[in-house]
């Protein structure tokens, strides 16, 4: 009945609330309700479903009740929402953040790809939902860190994934109404800059790059030439105004820039002016990444003779 659907509506949305305070999460996670939260997360009622996955997605944040989450199959049925045949959006976006913090916490990472998450948040990270786009690229790079799975992910399609995001690609920001609705965000909220980004998912898709680049798995694919390709979106990360983003950037083509074989290539792709341009910023961190970089770089003898004419000096 219709009153019994707002009755359970409204049972997901205090649950949902409970779940933001860090005091209440080691009791609800210990307790028989959690399984409660999994079956409404389930319910056919968006906004339920909604607001069950926000408190499980909220529970995950704490790393101390993963043991308890992960007993509840919890990164199963996050993975079964993010892959909805007819996807709502806000499921999508609270069901990525809730893998996204479950491959936060290294003990964990097993449960996440026992319960493939991995082909989850690829799906997510290719959502038109900006915000779903963000969690998606901190999940990713979570995974990608763990370079004893790099042989795993080697075959998934991370790295374009990752990569799509890093280019900029245009999504939506969408507002979740109280009753289930959504409707596009037209004003541009803050990070949203003028070609249409997420500067915080940007962000996290170059660190995951930069994570992938631990190990050579991934490469081949970082050297392919061309528009959209690994080094071509670099240099556009690299002018970018966020330092954090141009931080990422440097370390990941550090490590490239190991591989003698990428060299030459790296240089043609006219990385060289905006990685000189990075040592002038005031971030040890950032001059430490860009500097060992051009000093890789300069290597290959015709490196070595265009970096003086970009004011390497």
């Amino acid at each position: 009945s219709p009153d019994a659907i707002e009755l359970v509506k409204e049972s997901a949305c205090t649950l949902c609330s409970l779940t933001l305070s860090e005091e209440n999460k080691i009791d609800i996670a210990s307790h028989p309700i959690l399984s409660d939260i999994v079956q409404l997360s389930l319910k056919s009622d968006s906004c339920t479903a909604r607001h069950a996955a926000s408190a499980l997605a909220n529970l995950a944040e704490n790393h101390s009740v993963h043991k308890q989450l992960i007993e509840a199959l919890i990164p199963a049925v996050a993975s079964q929402l993010v892959k909805a045949t007819i996807p709502d959006v806000g499921m999508v976006m609270e069901a990525t953040r809730c893998l996204c913090n479950l491959s936060s916490n290294p003990t964990s990472i097993q449960s996440v790809l026992e319960a493939d998450s991995i082909s989850a948040l690829i799906r997510g990270s290719r959502f038109d939902d900006a915000v779903t786009s963000r969690f998606a690229a901190i999940g990713l790079s979570n995974l990608a860190a763990n370079v004893d799975i790099h042989s795993l992910l080697g075959s998934t399609k991370i790295f374009s994934s990752l990569l799509d995001i890093a280019a900029g690609k245009p999504r939506t920001w969408n507002n979740l109404e109280e009753d289930g609705a959504v409707s596009p965000i037209t004003e541009k909220p803050t990070n949203y800059e003028e070609l249409g980004y997420d500067m915080l998912a940007r962000r996290y898709a170059m660190l995951g790059l930069a994570n992938c680049l631990l190990t050579n798995t991934f490469k081949n694919l970082a050297l392919e030439e061309g528009e959209g390709g690994f080094l071509e979106v670099s240099v556009r990360s690299l002018c970018v105004k966020d330092l954090e983003t141009r931080f990422y950037t440097a370390y990941g083509l550090n490590k490239l820039a190991t591989n003698d074989d990428a060299l030459e290539v790296m240089g043609r792709a006219g990385i060289m002016k905006p990685i000189i341009e990075l040592i002038k910023v005031k971030d040890k961190n950032s001059q430490a990444h860009a500097t060992a970089c051009i000093r890789r770089l300069t290597l290959n003898i015709e490196n070595r003779l265009t970096v003086l004419s970009f004011g390497a000096l």
